[in-house]
């Protein structure tokens, strides 16, 4: 058995103490699941990987079974002996390399550590390390990341029509990221486009996509989105409850987007960005916990689209009390053409420090 550690040589940063300690633990945590779980490797990913990880970051660890087909699942793991959360994807080798040839999972295996491994990850990473630093697929995945232009929902200037907006100048910020061979990082973001591109770029997607620039205005986001999940995960219970507890995706949503350790994890970070001012990252958190958690798990158990104006007109027939708390999630609780046209501006501007150029 390996347990070699593997990084992109001179890519990331100096690893953060934070970084560190998630790495440490991340070591001792898969050492612990082996015999349990019987998975041939391991690999961390994200911003303990990369090495930017902040008080209040979680790990993120894909753990490979020598199993038949693709399959996948997801769970949130708590670990006492360091109090840190893991975000575990469990996967065959298929359903892995699936996601790599569709890109998903290149630049996450290229900055990853390779926390356990029999030699055939190993040799998929050398792989996505040469790809991901190719000059001309580098700018592909920069283009392709910034899409074709937002698509408005029909009232125009609507809050449907604002969020969609501003998804696009964010992928122009991911774009931009991707194409200084730097991960996106929701939870990161921020931090990575001032060190990549400097204040203005940051300065240009705050404008754009309206983060908040005060305690309370971000307060007001995370209030809502955690009322949000609170009101998903009664919805997942119910439905379990009602099929017996035979639901297999209120069990998933249950066990990893709605469950109690993704509370606990986004109340810790909550506290960290409080205590560092960083109002702007956790408005971006907050619209995060509010599409990915709630959206992605609620939507397939009320029959609706995982789009966020279909939840919302699901809302107003039948939980209109929730519908502007829908939209303060999102950072849309107010909207206009005023705000259409700032984050069209913001994403000219992002796709151009790019070197790319924006499609409408």
């Amino acid at each position: 058995m390996k347990n070699t550690q593997m990084h992109v040589a001179g890519d990331g940063p100096e690893p953060t103490p934070e970084s560190e300690r998630i790495r440490a633990a991340a070591f001792a945590a898969v050492r612990a699941w082996r015999d349990a779980e019987g998975f041939d490797a391991a690999l961390l990913y994200g911003s303990a990987a990369w090495g930017d990880a902040s008080e209040g970051s979680d790990g993120d660890v894909m753990l490979l079974f020598d199993r038949d087909g693709v399959w996948e699942d997801v769970v949130r793991v708590h670990e006492p002996a360091s109090g840190l959360h893991f975000d575990v994807v469990r996967a065959s080798w298929a359903a892995f390399e699936r996601g790599l040839a569709g890109g998903w999972w290149l630049p996450r295996l290229a900055a990853g550590v390779i926390l356990l491994d029999f030699g055939h990850l190993a040799r998929l990473a050398m792989e996505a390390r040469l790809q991901w630093r190719d000059p001309a697929a580098r700018a592909a995945r920069a283009a392709a990341a910034v899409g074709t232009g937002p698509q408005p929902a029909d009232d125009g200037t609507g809050p449907a029509a604002v969020d969609s907006c501003r998804q696009a100048t964010l992928s122009a910020a991911h774009s931009l990221l991707l194409a200084r061979g730097v991960p996106p990082s929701g939870h990161h973001l921020l931090t990575r486009l001032r060190t990549t591109a400097g204040q203005l770029a940051v300065d240009t997607l705050a404008e754009g996509v309206g983060l908040p620039s005060a305690p309370e205005g971000a307060r007001a986001q995370h209030d809502a989105a955690m009322a949000l999940l609170r009101w998903a995960r009664g919805v997942a219970s119910a439905a379990a409850v009602a099929e017996g507890g035979s639901s297999a995706v209120a069990g998933q949503a249950l066990r990893f987007g709605l469950s109690p350790d993704t509370v606990e994890e986004v109340e810790a970070g909550a506290a960290a960005w409080q205590r560092q001012g960083a109002w702007g990252q956790w408005g971006l958190a907050s619209r995060d916990l509010a599409r990915i958690a709630v959206l992605r798990n609620v939507a397939p158990l009320l029959g609706v689209p995982a789009a966020p104006d279909a939840l919302a007109v699901w809302l107003t027939e039948h939980e209109p009390r929730l519908l502007p708390v829908w939209w303060e999630a999102l950072g849309c609780k107010t909207w206009g053409a005023a705000h259409i046209a700032a984050a069209m501006r913001a994403r000219a501007t992002l796709t151009a420090l790019a070197g790319l150029t924006a499609t409408d």
